[in-house]
């Protein structure tokens, strides 16, 4: 999703898309809390992933879009570890809301503070994507389609290396079967099998 939401954030900037991905979360983690059956639980869950991703890129994209030098890699290691801390806790937390209320509880207290964080975002935050500084959708197609081209182009510098090692593992069994062959135990079964093929019957 965040592969979706960054192109949009480039494009619309990034207090609309932020505002936008907030909004869809809480309306599907609304639809999520009261849903009837699997079916719209799960499609509640999938289309609540654009709004989780918004918060993840827009705020990353705007520290570097505020700050300079040195200053945007330190924040974003402090944001990156507030990240883990809160993606560690999660299970535990949902767990425990889960044995001591209900599995809808889990959305009721999600959205209860995801509302206050749209309700701060609207009115407070900046934009900090400058017009002049927005991508266009061509842009955004051909910066992808560079990227393709570069990954491909690594995949196919790699593949003599590949050959290379599969070529080194066929040699390195051979000699190892050469190795196992010559071992005293096994020479020691073909003289038994030699001596055996050359035994008369009546021994």
């Amino acid at each position: 999703m965040q592969l979706l939401v960054g192109p949009l954030a480039d494009q619309r900037g990034r207090k609309p898309t932020l505002t936008s991905g907030l909004a869809v979360f809480l309306a599907r983690t609304f639809l999520c809390s009261v849903a009837s059956d699997d079916t719209a639980w799960l499609a509640g869950r999938i289309i609540q992933g654009p709004g989780t991703a918004a918060g993840i890129v827009v705020s990353r994209a705007t520290i570097r879009d505020s700050f300079d030098g040195a200053e945007p890699a330190k924040i974003l290691a402090a944001v990156t570890i507030v990240f883990a801390l809160v993606s560690g806790q999660n299970p535990l937390l949902g767990g425990i809301i889960n044995q001591s209320l209900v599995w809808r509880a889990t959305f009721w207290i999600t959205g209860a503070l995801g509302l206050p964080r749209l309700a701060i975002v609207v009115p407070w935050l900046p934009e900090t994507l400058a017009t002049q500084r927005r991508v266009s959708p061509a842009s955004e197609i051909a910066g992808y389609s560079a990227a393709a081209d570069c990954l491909t182009s690594t995949l196919d510098a790699t593949k003599p290396f590949c050959s290379n090692e599969r070529g080194s593992n066929k040699r390195r069994s051979k000699r190892d079967a050469r190795i196992t062959a010559n071992t005293p135990h096994n020479q020691s079964n073909k003289m038994s099998h030699t001596l055996t093929q050359f035994r008369r019957p009546w021994f």
